[in-house]
C-alpha cells in the first residue's frame, strides 16, 4: 500500500532543493539504494563544478514530492528509480484524456523513422497534436546492474557497447573516474589518442543523426549520400584499430597498445574527404528555401525551457553550455569555441549537428599534429576503494559517470547521458505541432535510448 510522505518532510524536502537553486545549482544526478527496508534518494546538485547532495530516507512504497516541482529535468530520473525501486514521485499524470472530437494514436515502438525503440501516445485533432507522451523501456538492460560486482578490467569493453552515439564516452568516463580514485597518471600519448577516439565517435553518432533528419526530411538522395558517409567513417575507424566502431582501445591506466601516427594521418584523410561532402549536403540545406523553411517552423522549444535543457538542445537556444569543460582528456590544450544557435527550433538543431561535425574534425586533426611520442599505458594498481564522478564530452552534450569502488571490484556504477535530461521536454515540443513534422522534431532531440535505459 502506497504512503505519501509527510507534509512536514516534503515540505523540508522542497524547500533545501529550491534553495540551492535559488543560488545558482542544477540537479546533475539522482540516485537511490535499499537497505534495511528503506530506500535512500539521493539528488546531486552542481553549479560550477561545486557540488552539493541532499538525501532523503523513506519506507518502502512511499510517495515523494516529485523534483520536478523544482528541476523539470529530473523527470526521467525518477522514472529510472521507480523501475528499479519500491518507491515513487508524485509527478503529473503521462495518462492520456479522452476528449470528443479528439484521436488517440500509438506510434512506435517500432517505426522506420525510429533510430532506437519507444512508444509516443498521441493525442490529435484534424493532424495537430494537442498532447503526447513518452513510453520507454524497450532498450533496457540493467547494464548498471549488470557491472555491479564485476573487476573494474571489464567495465570499460560493457561501456563502449551500450550506445554507438556515447558509448566510447561512457568508457572513457568510467577509465577516468577508476583512475581518479586510484591516483593513476596515464602518460600524455594516451590522453591524446583517448581523445581522438572520443571525437571520431561522437563524428559518428552525429552523421547517423543527421542521416535520420535527412529521412524525416524526405531527402532520399541526401540520405543515401550521409549513408556512405557513415561507411567511409568506419573505414577511417578500422585504419586506427581495425574496428569500425573503434572498440577494444580503452583500457585502465590509458590505451590497450600504441598505435602508428600514419594510422591516424591514414584516417585523417578519410575523415577530411567526409567534411568536403558535408560541406557541399549543408550548402544545400540552408540555400533550399523549402528544406529552410521546414526546418525553421518546427520543434521551438521556449528560451525558459532550454535553460533547463542539457547539451545540444540547451546550445541551439543561444545557452553555451560546454560539454568538454569539465573532461580529462587534453581539450584546453587546444583552443576551440562553443558552437551556439539563437533560433531553439529545429534548424537550429539541425545547424549545429553540422558544426559539431566540423569541431570534431578540426580537433581530431589538431590532436594528431599535437600528439607526443612516449608511452601509451601506465601500469594500474587498482588497489584503493572509493567513490569518485566523471563528466565527459558525448555526441550532442555530456556524460557523466558516478562509480563506488572497493578495491579492484564495482561497488555500484551509475551514469547518464543528455538524453536522460531532454526527453522530458520533447512532449511539450510537440504539442500544436501537425503530425507530419511529428517524426522530425523527434530527430531533433538525438535521442539516445541505449545510453538511458541503462
Amino acid at each position: 500500500m502506497r504512503r505519501n510522505l509527510s507534509e512536514k518532510r516534503s515540505a523540508s524536502l522542497l524547500s533545501k532543493l529550491s534553495g540551492f537553486k535559488s543560488m545558482g545549482f542544477e540537479l546533475l544526478l539522482m540516485e537511490a539504494s535499499e537497505a534495511d527496508n528503506k530506500i535512500t534518494v539521493n539528488y546531486l546538485l552542481e553549479k560550477e563544478g561545486q557540488f552539493e547532495s541532499v538525501d532523503i530516507t523513506v519506507s518502502e512504497n512511499t510517495v515523494v514530492p516529485s523534483v520536478t516541482l523544482v528541476f523539470p529535468r529530473g523527470d526521467r530520473m525518477e522514472k529510472d528509480i521507480e523501475q528499479r525501486f519500491p518507491v515513487s514521485f508524485k509527478r503529473k499524470s503521462d495518462e492520456m484524456p479522452h476528449e470528443e472530437g479528439y484521436s488517440l494514436i500509438d506510434w512506435g515502438p517500432f517505426h522506420p523513422l525510429l533510430p532506437e525503440p519507444v512508444l509516443f501516445h498521441i493525442l490529435m485533432k484534424d493532424e495537430v497534436i494537442k498532447k503526447a507522451s513518452v513510453e520507454t523501456g524497450y532498450n533496457c538492460r540493467e547494464v548498471e546492474k549488470l557491472c555491479a560486482g564485476r573487476k573494474v578490467w571489464d567495465i570499460p569493453g560493457i561501456l563502449e557497447k551500450v550506445s554507438d552515439a556515447n558509448g566510447i564516452s561512457l568508457s572513457l568516463a568510467f577509465a577516468s573516474a577508476v583512475e581518479e580514485i586510484n591516483a593513476i597518471d596515464i602518460p600524455q600519448k594516451a590522453r591524446w589518442i583517448r581523445m581522438i577516439i572520443n571525437e571520431m565517435s561522437c563524428v559518428n553518432a552525429n552523421l547517423q543523426g543527421l542521416y535520420n533528419t535527412a529521412q524525416c526530411l524526405g531527402l532520399y538522395g541526401d540520405s543515401v549520400r550521409i549513408s556512405k558517409l557513415v561507411g567511409l567513417y568506419r573505414e577511417a575507424a578500422e585504419l586506427i584499430c581495425g574496428h569500425p566502431l573503434l572498440f577494444g582501445i580503452i583500457e585502465i591506466g590509458g590505451i590497450n597498445k600504441d598505435i602508428a601516427k600514419d594510422s591516424f594521418y591514414a584516417a585523417n584523410a578519410v575523415l577530411q574527404e567526409i567534411e568536403n561532402e558535408l560541406t557541399d549536403i549543408r550548402k544545400k540545406w540552408e540555400s533550399t528555401a523549402a528544406i529552410a523553411k521546414r526546418l525553421r517552423t518546427t520543434g521551438f522549444i521556449d528560451s525558459e525551457t532550454a535553460m533547463t535543457a542539457s547539451g545540444r538542445l540547451a546550445r541551439a537556444a543561444g545557452n553555451a553550455v560546454d560539454s568538454r569543460k569539465y573532461s580529462k582528456l587534453p581539450y584546453t590544450d587546444l583552443s576551440y569555441t562553443v558552437q551556439v544557435r539563437e533560433e531553439s527550433n529545429c534548424y537550429a538543431r539541425t545547424m549545429l549537428k553540422f558544426d559539431d561535425l566540423s569541431q570534431s574534425f578540426r580537433l581530431i586533426d589538431r590532436g594528431i599534429e599535437s600528439m607526443p611520442k612516449g608511452e601509451v599505458k601506465q601500469e594500474a594498481k587498482v588497489k584503493k576503494s572509493g567513490e569518485a564522478i566523471a563528466r565527459e564530452h558525448g555526441a550532442d552534450g555530456e556524460v557523466i559517470v558516478r562509480v563506488r569502488l572497493k578495491r579492484d571490484t564495482v561497488e555500484s556504477l551509475f551514469f547518464r547521458n543528455d538524453t536522460s535530461v531532454n526527453i522530458s521536454f520533447l512532449p511539450g515540443c510537440l504539442e500544436g505541432t501537425e503530425l507530419t513534422d511529428f517524426p522530425l522534431i523527434v530527430s531533433g532531440f538525438d535521442l539516445d535510448l541505449s545510453g538511458m535505459e541503462k
